[in-house]
C-alpha cells in the first residue's frame, strides 16, 4: 500500500513540474507568426538582354553562397554579377547591424583569389570610413564599395569535359595505381584553380528590415561598371520601395 502511494505521489509531482515548465516557456517563447517566411520581400526581376538569370552554381566568381541564395544575374560578355540574398533570422535575438556588415565585408575578402580593398571618393580607406549608413523610419540601409582583382572559376562545360577525359583514362574497376591516384588528385585541384583574374569594381547594399538582412551585390569590370549601375539601382530600389510602405493594421 505504501509503495503504491509513493508511486502515485511521484507521478503527481512530475506532472506538476511538467505543467509549470510548459507555462513558463510558453510565456517566454516569441510569436513565431511574427517571423513568418511570407514576410520576406523580393525585388522586381531584371528585364535586360545584357543580363541573364543563372543558377548559383554557374556563378564564375569566388563568392560565399550566402550572397546569392535568392537571385543571381550574370552580365553577358563580362561575367559581371548582380545578386540578391536574404540573411538568416534569429527569433530569439535582434541581429546587430554593425556586426552583420563586418561579416559581409570579410566574406568578400576570404576567398584566396580575391584581392579587394574598400574605397571612398577614389581613395582606399578603412571599412568604417568607407561605410555609408542611413536610418529610416522602417529600416536601416548601408552601402560600401570595393575594387581590385577577383578570380574566375573554370566553366562548368570545361569541368565536365575534363571529367570525361579523366574517366576515360581510368579503369572501370579494381584498385587505383599510384599514377592514377596522382592524376585524379591533380584533376580535382585543377578544378579549384582560377582560370583568369579580373579587375573589378564592387558595390554592396545591405538592408535591415524587421530583423531581416537583405543584401545586394554588384560586380562588374571598370569599363562596364557605370553603364550597368543604373540598372542595378533600379533592381535594388524595387525592394526598398516596399519598405517605405507602412503596413496597415
Amino acid at each position: 500500500m505504501l509503495c503504491r502511494y509513493r508511486h502515485f505521489s511521484s507521478n503527481i509531482i512530475s506532472l506538476i513540474l511538467i505543467m509549470a515548465c510548459s507555462a513558463i516557456f510558453g510565456c517566454a517563447m516569441p510569436k513565431l507568426s511574427d517571423y513568418s517566411i511570407t514576410e520576406i520581400k523580393m525585388p522586381i526581376p531584371i528585364r535586360s538582354s545584357d543580363w541573364k538569370e543563372i543558377n548559383i552554381s554557374q556563378n564564375r566568381f569566388f563568392i560565399s553562397d550566402d550572397f546569392m541564395n535568392k537571385i543571381v544575374y550574370e552580365r553577358v560578355g563580362t561575367n559581371g554579377l548582380i545578386a540578391f540574398s536574404v540573411g538568416s533570422r534569429n527569433i530569439f535575438e535582434d541581429p546587430k547591424f554593425e556586426i552583420k556588415l563586418k561579416q559581409i565585408y570579410r566574406k568578400l575578402l576570404l576567398p584566396p583569389h580575391n584581392d579587394l580593398r574598400v574605397y571612398s571618393s577614389g581613395k582606399f580607406v578603412s571599412f568604417e570610413e568607407s561605410l555609408s549608413r542611413n536610418n529610416y523610419k522602417f529600416f536601416d540601409r548601408a552601402v560600401f564599395f570595393l575594387k581590385g582583382e577577383m578570380g574566375l572559376k573554370m566553366k562548368l562545360s570545361e569541368k565536365k569535359e575534363k571529367e570525361v577525359q579523366l574517366h576515360a583514362m581510368e579503369p572501370f574497376s579494381g584498385p587505383y595505381t599510384p599514377k592514377e591516384l596522382k592524376r585524379a588528385r591533380d584533376f580535382r585541384n585543377q578544378l579549384l584553380d582560377i582560370v583568369d583574374k579580373r579587375n573589378c569594381k564592387v558595390k554592396v547594399i545591405v538592408y535591415l528590415y524587421k530583423k531581416t538582412i537583405y543584401k545586394f551585390l554588384y560586380i562588374n569590370i571598370p569599363s562596364y561598371y557605370e553603364k550597368d549601375l543604373q540598372l542595378f539601382h533600379a533592381f535594388e530600389k524595387s525592394l526598398s520601395k516596399q519598405f517605405l510602405v507602412k503596413v496597415k493594421k
